[in-house]
């Protein structure tokens, strides 16, 4: 009978068996972030336009409201903006 010949050894302790990538620290993600920002910085001032941030967009909407005399819209904008100060009552809106 054939009998059969070790060729080598596997160590399978040492095999990573992982099927997930490893956690991205706090810095990778904001490093990412940040490049994701620039990348869509570049691509609306490639086409042509300004980047505004989240603060300058309502600004904007708030200046043209005003113009428009649309007052109770601006109001409502206003409100609903948040700069800090509504975190009570977000918080307390999820409580039972």
């Amino acid at each position: 009978m054939n009998e059969m010949k070790i060729v080598g050894k596997i160590d399978i302790d040492a095999i990573n068996e992982k099927t997930r990538p490893n956690k991205k620290s706090k810095t990778q993600l904001e490093y990412d972030r940040k490049e994701r920002l620039e990348k869509l910085k570049q691509k609306i001032e490639s086409e042509g336009g300004v980047y505004l941030n989240k603060r300058e967009r309502r600004e904007r909407r708030i200046m043209k409201l005003r113009e428009k005399n649309n007052l109770e819209v601006v109001k409502k904008i206003e409100d609903s903006f948040d700069d800090g100060d509504n975190e009570d009552k977000r918080d307390n809106a999820n409580h039972f």
